[in-house]
């Protein structure tokens, strides 16, 4: 999707969020799912002024730009009061988008985290959710002032990663060539409870 603005970030990361699906992967409980998608620019990567990616996730992400992280921060978006809000976070990704070519690639790996971590003591296996999700927006300005919006959708894919067990309390296991593409499901439109984290992270 895209649209067209008069100033850079005219819409405000809550906004974006709105406008963007909160996706999920028909996946094994315990392996991470990566969702990604590769579309090309409407201009030329030299003619970006500015480019930012605004995320938050039931879950916890690691987010790639033409496959560098947009951040060395771990566990977004953290914990929260999943009931009441969710907690997101934005990137400056300028650098990324335009050094890169004219398809930007985005990739985002999502684990279980503390929405679906079995949390507590002695068996307890307390969990805010059955299904992960991720909702993400990758807002890019040119030098003419018009915009363009990559958000998440149903066109976005889904694979498990190499990640085959992700837990706070148990840790983590992988194994190279596990991937496999799986069901991609839109649970939702992102609620506009989506609150800044007090960790925002720029590059």
């Amino acid at each position: 999707m895209s649209h067209q603005t008069a100033t850079p970030f005219r819409s405000s990361a809550s906004d974006l969020l709105s406008g963007a699906a909160m996706i999920s992967g028909d996946a094994s409980r315990t392996a991470a799912v990566t969702f990604g998608i590769t579309v090309p620019l409407d201009r030329e990567p030299s003619t970006i002024r500015s480019a930012r990616l605004v995320a938050t996730a039931h879950g916890v992400y690691e987010a790639n730009v033409n496959g560098s992280p947009v951040t060395s921060s771990v566990l977004n978006p953290g914990w929260t009061a999943y009931e009441w809000r969710l907690q997101y976070q934005e990137y400056d990704v300028t650098g990324l988008v335009a050094a890169g070519p004219r398809d930007v690639a985005i990739e985002v790996e999502l684990g279980n985290g503390w929405y679906r971590g079995d949390l507590g003591f002695s068996g307890a296996n307390a969990n805010y959710g059955e299904r992960i999700g991720l909702c993400a927006a990758l807002e890019i300005v040119f030098d003419d002032g018009s915009s363009q919006t990559v958000a998440t959708s149903p066109s976005w894919t889904a694979r498990t990663s190499a990640t085959t067990e992700n837990s706070l309390y148990g840790g983590n296991a992988s194994m190279l060539g596990s991937e496999a593409a799986v069901s991609l499901w839109q649970c939702t439109r992102c609620r506009s409870t989506a609150r800044r984290s007090s960790h925002r992270s720029l590059r």
